[in-house]
């Protein structure tokens, strides 16, 4: 169930019915509408502050420590190690861990290809091996028997669970959240997003373990470390994102309550940040076919990705992890980036909401409201009407609240009223 009480303000904003959804009329958004850049896009160092480093060139001498100090306050206060580009920084992690010949390194089923190429090699060169995991329904690995070191890579900035004894956690597409590493986890990778090349882009190596951080600053060479110009471009970065998160988290915060409250399906929580999050996850209810759902949400011309074609089950899973490739279809994510409007925050709930009515699952985690707006649009349009009619059961909806809530809803449709048909005939 999702975790916000119903308020009138988004609760009640879309009431009675819709003009049919964009796949098949008018959509929400103008296909020319300009969207707000996404985080994806506003993580990046913009050129015009990639040299602006007049505060880097007075700050004290020991410039590299004071930098790894300012990052550090990003990340809880954790001990941290910027290094070159996220390949560097995987492979100093996984040296460092040290994993025992035969030992296993645990992916999850969607590891991106430039992770799973990286353990590749490194196992190659430490006689370990790898090994995938399935993703349960809520896309948190399920841990396998064998032992080993257990890699998360989650998408878009989602929250981990716990349960693993041993586990590093890859946001290479985020940047810290202002909290230190999950409870138990060795090591959470970030990126710094300096420079669109990889191999200049850096990285954030931010340690629950501090003599594993120990370990990897005793063994990098000069050509981990940042360069000159990384150096200065971190520090303009790390001044940035302090504002950059505030707004992130305020924007998915509206954008998680209103799809909460207007939709009434299921949601990734974001209380537990320790990544910055690229938007919001919304699971695809069991009742409606998965690619349909993202379709009707794609065609309103609002912000929607769905996660086969965020982040795929990768191909060597396939044969071991089945389940991962239906538990991934069943997720989109609505991204939203730290200077959304409150317009385009609208849009996006609304694209959602207008799908999830259409197929009869609007407001699929509360029954009673479901029951009583179906009551509402049978009184309206009569008892042939398609506006909406719920796939799921509502039988468990307690009448006393069904009758509260009826009072509350005020009809806002653009569709015209049975008996307004009939004086027109």
């Amino acid at each position: 169930m999702n975790q916000t009480a119903s308020s009138a303000g988004w609760a009640n904003r879309w009431i009675g019915g819709f003009c049919a959804p964009g796949i098949f009329g008018g959509p929400i958004r103008d296909a020319a509408y300009a969207s707000p850049a996404t985080l994806d896009e506003s993580l990046f160092l913009p050129a015009h502050l990639a040299h602006d480093s007049s505060d880097y060139v007075a700050a004290a001498p020991h410039r590299s420590a004071d930098l790894a100090a300012l990052w550090s306050e990003l990340a809880g206060d954790a001990a941290v190690v910027l290094v070159k580009s996220v390949e560097q920084a995987r492979t100093l992690l996984l040296q460092a861990l040290a994993p025992s010949p035969g030992e296993t390194i645990i992916l999850p089923a969607n590891a991106s290809h430039a992770l799973v190429e990286t353990v590749k090699r490194q196992t190659g060169a430490l006689r370990g091996s790898l090994a995938f995991a399935e993703l349960d329904a809520n896309l948190q690995l399920i841990p396998t028997p064998a032992p080993g070191i257990v890699w998360l890579e989650p998408v878009a900035g989602q929250p981990v669970g716990g349960g693993y004894t041993r586990y590093v956690v890859d946001y290479a597409a985020s940047v810290p959240a202002g909290t230190a590493p999950p409870a138990g986890a060795a090591a959470v990778l970030y990126g710094l997003h300096l420079h669109p090349a990889a191999d200049q882009a850096g990285a954030l190596l931010v340690f629950g373990d501090r003599a594993l951080a120990g370990r990897v600053r005793a063994a990098m060479v000069e050509s981990d470390r940042l360069s000159a110009d990384q150096e200065r471009r971190a520090f303009v970065q790390q001044q940035r994102l302090a504002t950059v998160i505030d707004q992130q988290k305020a924007a998915v915060r509206r954008l998680w309550q209103g799809i909460d409250e207007a939709a009434g399906v299921v949601l990734q929580p974001y209380e537990r940040l320790t990544a910055l999050p690229h938007g919001v996850l919304v699971e695809i209810p069991a009742e409606t076919e998965p690619a349909m759902f993202y379709w009707f949400a794609r065609g309103e011309n609002t912000p929607v990705r769905w996660l086969p074609e965020l982040r795929s089950l990768h191909y060597a899973a396939a044969p071991t992890c089945p389940a991962t490739a239906a538990h991934l279809a069943r997720w989109l994510l609505i991204p939203c980036g730290p200077e959304e409007s409150e317009e385009s925050i609208r849009h996006a709930v609304l694209g959602v909401v207008k799908t999830a009515e259409y197929l009869g699952v609007r407001w699929r985690t509360d029954p009673d409201r479901a029951a009583a707006y179906a009551r509402v649009l049978d009184e309206i349009y009569g008892a042939g009407h398609d506006a909406y009619r719920p796939v799921f059961d509502t039988a468990a909806a307690q009448p006393e609240r069904v009758e509260q809530l009826l009072a509350h809803f005020q009809i806002t449709s653009c569709r015209v009223p049975v008996a307004q048909k009939e004086q027109a005939q």
